[in-house]
């Protein structure tokens, strides 16, 4: 999958579907934008994949860049891992969890 609207929208089923009726999710979006320049991918203001910078391999076989929806969510788990880091950075105590 590739069409930057299209990746939005699967990341935002796969936060919202099975867990939709969980509140801690309401806030939670993945977000497309436009500025009339490149197409951004982002995630509470992290950017998962910015057009103007394209960072996904390029696959000579298929003369198009390794799929987009699963770049977002490589990006996404990078976030993830970083936050966890900070998390125990934050917490070397052990006070808080």
């Amino acid at each position: 999958m590739n069409n930057p609207k299209e990746v939005v929208d699967e990341l935002n089923s796969l936060i919202w579907g099975e867990n939709a009726g969980h509140e801690e999710f309401f806030n939670d979006s993945f977000e497309y934008a436009y500025n009339g320049i490149c197409e951004i991918i982002s995630y509470n203001n992290s950017i998962l994949w910015n057009s103007a910078w394209e960072e996904r391999e390029f696959d000579e076989d298929l003369n198009d860049y390794t799929d987009l929806l699963e770049h977002c969510k490589k990006e996404f788990c990078k976030i993830g891992n970083q936050m966890l880091m900070l998390n125990k950075l934050i917490n070397k105590s052990g006070d808080i969890e």
